[in-house]
């Protein structure tokens, strides 16, 4: 953040192509969307549709109960949109389909009374894009946020059925890899 953004309140955080980025995105007024498995379920195949179709190398995540942290680099746009648009936009439509259809209750959260492009929102504006131009700042985001090293080791607390989830994503996902070997030469 520069310290105009710091000054005036504000933060635009941009993605370029071909960086690699330590990357926050969190659910509207901090509700927890993501205690439940299949939400987390969401989250895991929006970026497995991402890393299979080549848009994504995804080096390490967390997901959190009402936010996610991830060290992720964009390939490709994905069709005239960058990779993180593609992934609220899966993952928004994902959540309200299982709303509308089990918690109808819940949408009133997500509502959006003053937006005039759409009715729900479900990640809150502007997430926090930090580019990664070191080792030290990857090892720093990775002690200071949790941030899970996929090829390394398991978050304590997750339940089976996400774990086993996970697990087969490794399987899946053969472009997910140890953090520090980062292709553009951390």
């Amino acid at each position: 953040m520069t310290q105009r953004e710091i000054k005036n309140g504000q933060r635009n955080s941009k993605m370029l192509l071909e960086e690699v980025y330590f990357w926050t995105d969190t659910i509207k007024d901090w509700h927890k969307l993501l205690n439940d498995d299949f939400n987390k379920d969401i989250i895991i195949n929006g970026w497995k549709n991402l890393v299979i179709r080549n848009k994504i190398k995804l080096y390490a995540f967390v997901v959190m109960p009402n936010h996610v942290h991830a060290i992720w680099e964009m390939l490709s746009k994905n069709g005239k949109e960058m990779p993180y648009a593609s992934f609220n936009k899966f993952t928004i439509h994902q959540f309200l389909e299982k709303l509308r259809i089990g918690s109808v209750s819940q949408l009133v959260h997500y509502q959006e009374f003053h937006d005039r492009e759409r009715k729900h929102r479900f990640w809150q504006r502007d997430p926090l894009a930090v580019r990664m131009d070191s080792k030290d700042k990857v090892e720093q985001k990775i002690k200071s946020n949790g941030i899970w090293l996929i090829s390394l080791k398991i978050i304590n607390g997750l339940r089976q059925s996400f774990m086993k989830q996970v697990l087969m994503s490794l399987i899946l996902l053969p472009t997910i890899v140890n953090v520090f070997n980062f292709s553009s030469g951390l």
